[in-house]
């Protein structure tokens, strides 16, 4: 059932290892593809598949073994059932450059209209995340050589990073030889830049320049919405993949086991 690796609805199997039979086995079998489909690593899916089912935490504290082998099975299968992965970062990826391109069409309205601190500070703001992304670019890839990081900042320089990484994420492409960073930990510490170098700075910026304003034109309302919907998806994203990351919950506990182990409701809290 579980190398079936087809779509079906989560089923509902309380029983324990010792009492599950054929017919709970396979259900439980098949519901792991749909944990798979919304998670961005197999060790996250694989998680959230087991807090389902006590007879998989049965076996999950029985066997060391158990675990590792579904992810291992986990990270054949995850590819085939990625479409949820894909349309998460895709949304990720539109909503950072959509607030890129109106921050500068805002940038350039403030310079139209002479509002030199506006547009002053929407530069800096541009030019302090480009800055660090370039940072994170450099340190991920400085053992593969100058070109190469050459080639790895033209995207961070054009506003086009988000899609990249995006792809790298969604079809999981692997962390090359001398690569520092795995593809989705990089789009991690790019969205934390972009959240608080760009969006949470647009957000502020353009607030206060709407509040000293005569007359509001209307992009300058759609630039602030996707602002504000880019800072909260970013900033839902990186907390929800922080919290329901498996050996964060297990290192500390304390902090991280906030979202619940339900996927149903870890959708609700996303």
């Amino acid at each position: 059932a579980v190398i079936e690796n087809k779509l079906h609805s989560v089923a509902k199997v309380d029983s324990k290892a010792e009492s599950c039979g054929e017919k709970e086995g396979c259900a439980i079998g098949k519901s792991l593809a749909i944990s798979l489909a919304t998670t961005l690593t197999a060790p996250i899916g694989i998680d959230e598949w087991m807090l389902q089912f006590p007879a998989l935490q049965d076996l999950d504290s029985q066997y060391a073994w158990f675990r590792p082998m579904m992810e291992s099975v986990a990270y054949k299968l995850i590819g085939e059932v990625s479409w949820g992965v894909k349309m998460r970062v895709g949304i990720g990826a539109m909503m950072s450059i959509s607030d890129l391109m109106t921050d500068i069409y805002v940038g350039v309205t403030y310079y139209r209209e002479k509002r030199m601190p506006f547009f002053q500070a929407i530069i800096i703001m541009l030019g302090l995340s480009i800055s660090l992304q370039i940072i994170i670019v450099i340190l991920s890839n400085y053992r593969r050589g100058f070109k190469t990081v050459l080639i790895e900042a033209v995207p961070v320089i054009i506003g086009m990073k988000p899609a990249l990484d995006a792809y790298r994420v969604g079809y999981g492409v692997q962390q090359e030889v001398g690569q520092n960073m795995p593809p989705l930990l990089e789009m991690t510490y790019i969205k934390g830049i972009e959240l608080f170098a760009e969006s949470i700075p647009g957000v502020v910026i353009q607030l206060t320049a709407i509040a000293s304003a005569k007359h509001v034109t209307p992009e300058v309302w759609i630039s602030l919405v996707i602002s504000t919907l880019s800072t909260g998806f970013i900033s839902a994203s990186i907390s929800y993949d922080f919290d329901t990351d498996p050996e964060k919950r297990k290192e500390t506990p304390d902090f991280y086991g906030y979202i619940p182990a339900k996927a149903s409701k870890r959708t609700a809290v996303f």
